[in-house]
């Protein structure tokens, strides 16, 4: 036996001691041992290596992976067989229990047993002998079929389990009882010998055996001249009781009312309508597998809809009450802009204390909060309002639900103190410490950190207690609505910020224990969305999820949902949202829920990857659903590399291959270098950064041209609405391919949309670095300034300018920075500051925080940069790429022909020009046509019978024949000239030829050309 000995000096006053071994990087058993319960006095045990130098000590034994310690030297040989720590076994119908067991008669020359067992006072302990201290002990049935194929589909990742089953005789009230008690499986030989042991996930029969269709949280009810009913499920509780309070903190409960369990584990209790406006939690007596005991849980409601500062109480509300309502409410919907179309749909993303924060033109008590939007002739709102009037549809609000990371005591809030920040260099590390040091003592947070998902968060009220921030939250979204634009609040179902018995940000992991986080293999809470994965494959999760998007679209009347790492929610949620929106009508519920827009992160990864606990909401998936994914494949493509490669990869917006950096210059030396080790070569080109006549030179920028040509197929694909079956010709070989039959670098297919709608096209968003850090970052340091601003606009235009959802990150068309910062949710208001008067971009305020630049280079590689003046953008360059921005948003609303709806018509209509061995590298040219009467084609546009957008990023001008478009008169779009926006040329004459199909293309620019209908010239 191999034995490890560490010795632990404690502090004065020290009463536990935290333990944490590990094998690698694998957590190994973990304790905390309570010294109280240790020998006394001291001397009473000590190390077998103690000198007599050496004070005694008491001595405790771990053995590896086993959750508990030993107060004398364990015998190995004795220990019990298996481990009630571990949740190996799975209850998961209301009679199959799989268990990742294959112990047979012929191991052991008789017949196995399988019991379970359960103890109401979690009682159960392991021994030498097997499980002991059971109430109750029930035999199981080896059923040689296995897993039910029910259980196998909702389970997938227990598929090839043994299969035990529970007698179905078994009274369905004691296995009610056996699900609120500690439970264990045990396996044994007929004559007695312990085999194995461990404890039960129970989420699948609890979705069997206690599925809750009625009414949960408060309600009013109208029985008896008015009662306000409240009700919790908890079924694996053996007591709850509601908690009354007259006040919102501090105070003791004024009345404890016994809750009572119905047959499916609700559990409810009615009182008087005094009990509006007061506050309550719930003390859940329950059995708690984190820490393997019986536990007495004080939690709120997962169901609130009113809470107490920092989500301490619930309060009892009712939201339909009119002083909740600013004026106008119930007729909303009329004030909402017209959306015909999904394909109409066009985001902007913005956080909402970023809105107001540092707008001098909000009134100080209300910047930074919901009110901050009622103010129509801010800056900000301003600036909003000229978007929409540009035909800019959806403003998304980043996390806006109750979440924990900020306290919602603003008495609390500290602040950097700006005056002094201002003084230190650009490229200081003052910055970032003074904002270190705040940082969780600060107003600020990204906010992916739910606590309650059903209520809007307090530290964005003018009074966190209370229902203010239901009234504010609610005037917010009717004055966004009055700008034009509709809401979009970004949801967070994929983890809880918080689980276990004791946290006070533990709501759910305190009502049901262990039921709606997701567990591997062991009962260890999943981590890989960050941490606390909840599993919306249980059918409870699922409801609550549903019907908490229900209420935010009915009772707040948003306008559609961001939903975070939605691929960690499993597809049929998404789909029974989808159908739960479609099913509200103006008439019933006052919205129309089939315009409500869905979106979000489909990422594929941790245990949810390739559907892995089932089919999952991921972006391959999604084809055919209509909800929309992020598409990552054309941000890589546009920007470079990816959020987890060299920050200085470059794309075909930031130079790739046409103004390379320096780190794709040795990139390239490295490729000539294994070209000559491969070939024999001794040449060196002269000419080799042009390309030269051979040998390394073109060896590299053959390999250059193949990159540049594989992410403009990549862009290409995006701007067709990233449709799977789309075919095009392809830009890097000029053959038909289509959008799945492109893969990315780690072999993903590129597209995966049935519909444009189905695809979000960005560059930016609020991870990572913002659009203008990025070119900052890529650019060649000979890049010249104006050159970089045009690098910004080219990547605007590819996204505004194709097909599917466009995105932009809020401030990207104000060349915002964030001083390089990648991560910028803990960073204050500081490196998150939004100018909306464009008189900065907050370039060169300090280094970025330090623990977020491992990932993105150092500060050595970051200093140069930021102290660079001439780096930081003018405010004649903010001010014309805001122009710029509303330029390409009016062009694209200008023309159903941007805006195509389904595969069929992009199919017809929309072609890709510049495609071959022979193309222009570093060029887009996408043809969109309409049909008329001389055409099969249905007839969309009434003022353009075609329009061809190019997009260029090669720094000189060139002149293009493209033969297919001989004889089209295409100018300039009107609105491009009207915004001043047409690039300059330095050819004479038109920008097409009709005669001889001759294109200038102009330099580092996007340039719209339409072909008027007859009527129209």
């Amino acid at each position: 036996m191999g034995c490890v000995e560490w010795r632990v000096r404690l502090k004065a006053g020290a009463r536990t001691v935290n333990v944490l071994p590990h094998r690698g990087d694998w957590k190994d058993c973990t304790w905390t041992i309570d010294l109280a319960t240790l020998p006394s006095p001291l001397s009473s045990t000590s190390s077998s290596s103690s000198s007599p130098r050496t004070p005694p000590c008491p001595t405790v034994w771990l053995v590896s992976d086993r959750q508990h310690f030993f107060l004398h030297r364990p015998n190995l040989s004795r220990l019990p067989k298996g481990s009630l720590d571990l949740f190996k076994a799975h209850w998961v119908s209301a009679d199959e229990i799989a268990v990742n067991w294959d112990y047979s008669e012929s191991d052991y020359g008789e017949e196995i047993l399988f019991l379970l067992h359960a103890s109401d006072s979690a009682s159960l302990s392991l021994t030498e002998n097997g499980v002991q201290g059971a109430d109750s002990v029930i035999p199981l049935t080896l059923d040689p079929a296995g897993l039910s194929s029910a259980v196998r589909l909702k389970f997938p990742h227990l598929a090839s389990f043994t299969c035990l089953r529970v007698s179905t005789s078994t009274p369905i009230p004691h296995l009610h009882r056996l699900l609120s008690s500690q439970t264990a499986l045990s396996c044994s030989s007929a004559s007695g010998t312990p085999i194995d042991a461990t404890s039960l996930q129970l989420a699948g029969a609890l979705d069997a055996l206690c599925l809750y269709e009625g009414p949960l949280g408060v309600h009013m009810e109208a029985q008896g001249g008015g009662t306000v009913g409240i009700r919790v499920w908890a079924p694996t509780a053996q007591e709850v009781t509601l908690l009354l309070f007259d006040q919102p903190h501090a105070s003791p409960p004024v009345e404890r009312v016994p809750m009572e369990r119905g047959s499916e584990g609700q559990w409810s209790a009615q009182g008087p309508m005094a009990w509006r406006g007061m506050y309550y939690q719930y003390e859940i007596r329950v059995f708690h597998p984190s820490t393997n005991r019986m536990e007495t849980c004080v939690a709120t409601d997962p169901y609130s809809r009113g809470l107490s500062a920092n989500g301490e109480r619930s309060l009892v509300v009712d939201l339909s009450d009119a002083s909740l309502a600013p004026p106008d409410w119930s007729s909303l919907h009329h004030q909402k802009s017209p959306l015909q179309s999904f394909s109409d749909v066009s985001i902007y993303e913005l956080h909402i204390r970023d809105f107001s924060a540092s707008d001098p033109s909000v009134p100080e008590p209300h910047r930074g909060t919901y009110l901050a939007f009622t103010h129509p002739h801010s800056q900000g709102a301003q600036h909003l309002a000229q978007l929409s009037a540009s035909g800019l549809s959806h403003l998304h609000l980043l996390p806006s639900y109750d979440f924990g990371s900020v306290n919602e005591d603003k008495s609390t809030w500290q602040a950097v103190d700006e005056a002094s920040l201002r003084l230190a260099p650009p490229d200081s590390d003052r910055q970032q410490a003074a904002v270190a040091a705040v940082k969780d003592a600060d107003a600020y947070n990204w906010g992916y950190d739910p606590v309650h998902w059903g209520v809007p968060d307090g530290s964005y009220a003018t009074h966190a207690d209370g229902a203010a921030r239901t009234l504010e939250f609610r005037s917010m979204v009717q004055a966004v609505n009055a700008l034009g634009l509709r809401v979009v609040v970004d949801v967070v179902y994929n983890h809880l910020y918080a689980s276990g018995p004791h946290s006070p940000f533990s709501v759910l992991d305190k009502v049901v224990p262990g039921y709606y986080v997701r567990r591997d293999g062991e009962g260890r809470v999943e981590s890989s969305a960050c941490c606390n994965n909840t599993a919306s494959e249980h059918a409870m999760v699922e409801r609550l999820i549903v019907d908490d998007v229900l209420m935010w679209a009915t009772q707040y009347k948003v306008d559609g949902f961001r939903f975070d790492l939605m691929g960690h929610l499993m597809k049929h949620t998404m789909l029974r949202i989808r159908t739960a929106l479609d099913s509200l009508t103006i008439e019933e519920h006052g919205v129309d829920g089939k315009s409500i827009y869905l979106y979000g992160e489909g990422w594929d990864f941790g245990e949810v990857e390739n559907n892995g606990r089932g089919v999952n909401a991921a972006q391959q998936n999604l084809h055919g659903t209509g909800i929309g994914s992020f598409n990552d494949r054309f941000r890589d493509a546009v920007i470079g590399g990816s959020p987890f490669g060299h920050p200085q990869q470059q794309g075909f917006a930031t130079g790739l291959m046409l103004m390379p950096n320096e780190y794709e210059e040795s990139e390239r030396q490295y490729r000539s270098y294994i070209y000559d080790s491969s070939s024999g070569s001794s040449s060196s080109s002269g000419e080799e950064g042009e390309g030269g006549s051979g040998g390394e030179g073109e060896a590299s920028v053959v390999w250059w041209r193949q990159r540049l040509g594989e992410s403009v197929d990549v862009i290409q694909a995006g701007m067709a609405g990233n449709l799977r079956d789309f075919a095009f010709a392809s830009h890097a070989t000029g053959n038909q391919v289509t959008g799945g039959q492109l893969y990315t670098f780690g072999g993903s297919p590129v597209a995966y949309a049935a519909s444009p709608h189905e695809s979000v096209t960005y560059v930016s968003a609020h991870d990572n670095e913002t659009l203008f850090d990025i070119v900052t970052i890529k650019a060649a340091a000979a890049v010249a300034p104006q050159q970089r601003v045009a690098m910004n606009r080219v990547a605007m235009a590819v996204v505004a300018w194709g097909q599917g959802v466009p995105f932009i990150h809020a401030g990207d068309d104000l060349l915002r920075s964030k001083s390089l910062d990648r991560d910028s949710y803990n960073s204050g208001d500081w490196f998150n500051r939004l100018d909306w008067s464009g008189a900065t971009s907050n370039f060169g305020v300090g280094l970025p925080p330090h623990e977020r630049t491992a990932t993105n280079g150092t500060w050595a590689g970051m200093r140069p940069l930021l102290a660079n003046q001439s780096l930081r953008p003018t405010s004649a360059d903010i001010t014309a790429t805001s122009h710029y921005l509303r330029m390409l948003l009016a062009v694209r609303y200008s023309s159903p022909l941007f805006r195509l709806p389904s595969l069929e018509l992009v199919q017809e209509r929309v072609q890709f020009l510049n495609a071959g061995p022979a193309a222009l590298p570093g060029v887009i040219v996408m043809s969109v046509a309409d049909g008329d009467s001389d055409s099969p084609m249905a007839q969309l546009d009434h003022r353009y019978r075609s329009l061809v957008v190019v997009i260029s990023m090669h720094p000189q001008p060139f002149l293009l024949h493209l033969p297919s478009l001989v004889g089209r008169t295409l100018v300039p779009h009107p609105l491009q000239e009207e915004h001043g926006m047409v690039p300059s040329h330095a050819h004479v004459g038109p920008w097409f030829q009709a005669d001889t199909a001759m294109l200038t293309v102009p330099p580092l620019a996007a340039l719209t050309l339409v072909e008027p209908r007859t009527e129209m010239r």
